[in-house]
């Protein structure tokens, strides 16, 4: 759910000329609920003025066998050609919440202005 929150986030980013925001979820037009049995998905930051965006699978239950999720959007620039662009990473906790992963509350990074995941030592990146 998380990488398809990312890819809406670029398509409003095109529409709207901004990211989404947590009260403009429905927005994004997924047609989910944003609070399941065993997540919420919630974005963090976004907004008019905003370059970056946190979509997040947090987990209701930390001490469920499942695994959280955070994926980050930020609006680049490609070097070679200078156009403006967005980018995208998808993240998955490397432990569930029932061995202490991480729980999903976590903001995806900013490294010379290229998302990352939260940190390596407990996210995985699927975006590669």
């Amino acid at each position: 759910v998380v990488g398809t929150m990312n890819r809406a986030q670029q398509t409003y980013l095109l529409q709207a000329g901004q990211f989404a925001d947590k009260d403009e979820f429905g927005e994004l037009g997924l047609g989910i609920k944003t609070i399941t049995q065993n997540y919420k998905y919630v974005i963090a930051d976004g907004g008019a003025g905003k370059s970056v965006v946190t979509n997040q699978a947090q987990l209701i239950n930390s001490g469920a066998p499942l695994k959280s999720y955070v994926g980050g959007v930020v609006i680049g620039t490609i070097t070679d050609t200078s156009e403006t662009t967005s980018l995208a990473v998808l993240c998955e906790a490397k432990k569930a919440g029932s061995a202490a992963g991480p729980d999903g509350t976590q903001l995806a990074k900013l490294n010379n202005n290229l998302p990352e995941c939260p940190d390596a030592t407990n996210w995985k990146d699927l975006s590669s």
